[in-house]
């Protein structure tokens, strides 16, 4: 039974006094038992925290990166390496560098390691002496050093 300070009741019904039960762990008097309360709030922000952590989680898993989502990435990166004196002046000219871009990316990870952590992945290309790394999560495309 918790105490009502209007009555002149303390934490555990009495009559205002120092009660031991109403002694907190530094001794300060407690008129009414809060301890209820806070457990309460801070059960209530826990669930929180976990739903959200749960729905990150979850967003993660669904949007994980592919290997056909790598080739895409590279793709369009190469695409964008072409200078803008060549871009848009020709539909031709623009074909070519998409066909180009695609085949480029295509032979760029026939050897490449896919590694699925479920929440994101990580992506390695080989070349003659060296590694390229990438972290895919979400939508995007991190290089690793």
């Amino acid at each position: 039974m918790s105490g009502d300070n209007r009555r002149g009741t303390g934490c555990c019904g009495q009559k205002l006094r120092t009660h031991e039960s109403c002694i907190n762990s530094v001794g300060l008097y407690i008129p009414f038992n809060t301890t209820h309360a806070i457990t309460q709030i801070t059960m209530r922000n826990f669930i929180t925290f976990l739903l959200i952590l749960a729905v990150l989680a979850l967003g993660l898993y669904v949007t994980n990166p592919t290997p056909d989502d790598f080739r895409e990435y590279l793709k369009n990166e190469l695409k964008e390496e072409i200078p803008d004196r060549y871009r848009g002046k020709d539909r031709f000219v623009d074909d070519i560098f998409d066909w180009a871009s695609g085949t480029i990316a295509n032979l760029a990870t026939i050897n490449m390691q896919h590694e699925n952590h479920h929440l994101y992945s990580i992506f390695k290309l080989e070349f003659p002496g060296e590694e390229i790394r990438y972290m895919g999560i979400g939508f995007w495309f991190i290089e690793l050093k």
